[in-house]
């Protein structure tokens, strides 16, 4: 239960880490976008000034959409700089910002489409002009939070938000544009598709955090079995035992075994100290373990002053035989020329085995 306690707040904190990184992505691509619109009414003056005049009935100062989207743009950018300071902190992002922050997000568009149905005539031509577009941009933009309900809230402001605009606008409007764009229905639909829009954004990110939180389950549970591998097997033999899709059944399969003795150990042991036994039984097996695990050998058991080795189990290749002759010899030159004075005894037999598991 602790273990699983840690691993869950190891999880937490990386879910965290994600979600922030992703929430100074979806700021970042936000404020580019109303940057871009920024420049673009800052070169209205310039370029389409009469144009501009003629298509807002002279209503509108030509700069009052560039400090709209100034402000926006600067709204973004307050968001991203405390996003990035809590990141540097290391500090956790709450839900009540990030809840706040999506519903002034989301309200942008309808600020939008409120100032385009003041300056044009029919005023319900403003529920059919490109701001109404931009719910949506906010809509896909809430799945990078990894937050199935932010997603929701989105998709239910967009849809609460535009339905209650277009029946205000409607309502209010002189001039009809016919063809049944003004019924609540029409707009009601098109709200809809908002909401359907949030919700279905929520439910794949749901998706993709499960997926994100099995994998580091996967990747932990991983990491162990290395770890416990590791210890006892070359790296190529542990890559293989972790990826095989196999339960390790019992087999019968042509395996080479490796005994090793150190000889007269009793004698030696017994005008030692322990740890001095201990320290001369690692130098030795460390030689070994090395040998065979460079040859894709499995230290079966230690047997006290001695081991027995497998080549073959559960992993088999074509060499083992060769593998396990060429294991000795190794071992054997290289305790001879390391520890000279050691007196040890090596037998190798070859043949089919029965592999797998015995009891739990």
């Amino acid at each position: 239960m602790k273990q699983k306690t840690e691993l869950d707040k190891i999880i937490a904190e990386q879910l965290n880490s994600e979600v922030l990184n992703n929430e100074i992505i979806r700021i970042t691509i936000l404020q580019i976008f109303f940057g871009l619109f920024t420049i673009i009414f800052s070169l209205i003056p310039f370029l389409a000034r009469e144009a501009f005049i003629r298509e807002t009935g002279g209503k509108l100062p030509v700069y009052v959409p560039v400090f709209f989207f100034g402000l926006v743009c600067l709204f973004f950018y307050q968001e991203r700089r405390k996003l990035l300071k809590l990141r540097q902190e290391n500090k956790k992002i709450l839900p009540t910002p990030q809840y706040i922050s999506a519903f002034i997000s989301t309200s942008i568009p309808t600020i939008a489409i409120y100032i385009t149905s003041l300056i044009r005539e029919p005023a319900s031509i403003s529920l059919h002009v490109p701001p109404n577009y931009i719910y949506f941009i906010f809509i896909i933009l809430s799945g990078l939070s990894l937050n199935r309900n932010l997603c929701f809230f989105t998709g239910f402001v967009c849809f609460f938000e535009y339905l209650i605009l277009s029946t205000y606008i409607i309502q209010t409007a002189n001039t009809r544009l016919g063809f049944g764009l003004e019924t609540f229905f029409f707009h009601f639909i098109k709200a809809s598709l908002f909401l359907i829009g949030g919700l279905t954004s929520g439910f794949v990110t749901q998706r993709i955090k499960n997926k994100f939180i099995e994998s580091f389950h996967v990747l932990e549970d991983r990491k162990k079995i290395e770890g416990i591998f590791g210890q006892h097997v070359s790296p190529s033999v542990m890559n293989q035992l972790v990826g095989k899709n196999s339960d390790f059944k019992n087999q019968l399969q042509e395996v080479s075994i490796l005994f090793f003795d150190i000889r007269n150990f009793t004698n030696y042991s017994e005008s030692k100290k322990p740890d001095e036994v201990v320290e001369y039984l690692n130098t030795i097996f460390s030689i070994c373990i090395e040998v065979i695990n460079s040859r894709n050998g499995i230290i079966n058991k230690f047997l006290g002053d001695g081991f027995m080795a497998v080549f073959g189990a559960p992993i088999n290749t074509p060499d083992d035989s060769q593998n396990a002759i060429e294991s000795a010899i190794e071992i054997r030159n290289r305790i001879e020329k390391e520890i000279p004075e050691t007196n040890f005894g090596m037998g190798i037999h070859s043949g089919i085995a029965l592999t797998g598991n015995i009891g739990s």
